[in-house]
């Protein structure tokens, strides 16, 4: 084994309990936008790819894993908690009928 870091060395940074399904928001000192909410979707085999998607499912961010620990390091992205869950299709379909049956009255 030689010299300089390891693949696995900066993962041992990357907090423990961010894994498939974490949402995370990222706040990019460079975006004048809002903070982003995402969700992490996928790692790579060897860890050194990460894609995080928007609520519909669309890539909000795809990175190295050092840019994902250089992200945490500066603040620019944190662990959070999952959104709050919107109605289903059919939820709010049934909604509009029982709206619509009232108004009929």
């Amino acid at each position: 084994v030689g010299m300089g870091s390891t693949p696995d060395k900066p993962a041992a940074m990357i907090p423990v309990n961010l894994k498939i399904g974490s949402w995370v928001q990222i706040q990019r000192k460079t975006d004048k936008a809002g903070p982003t909410l995402a969700k992490l979707h996928f790692i790579s085999q060897l860890k050194t790819r990460y894609l995080f998607v928007d609520r519909h499912g669309k890539p909000a961010l795809d990175c190295s894993q050092a840019e994902l620990l250089r992200l945490f390091q500066s603040n620019e992205i944190a662990i959070t908690q999952a959104p709050a869950a919107e109605p289903s299709l059919f939820d709010r379909l049934a909604e509009g009928v029982v709206n619509k049956l009232g108004e009929k009255r």
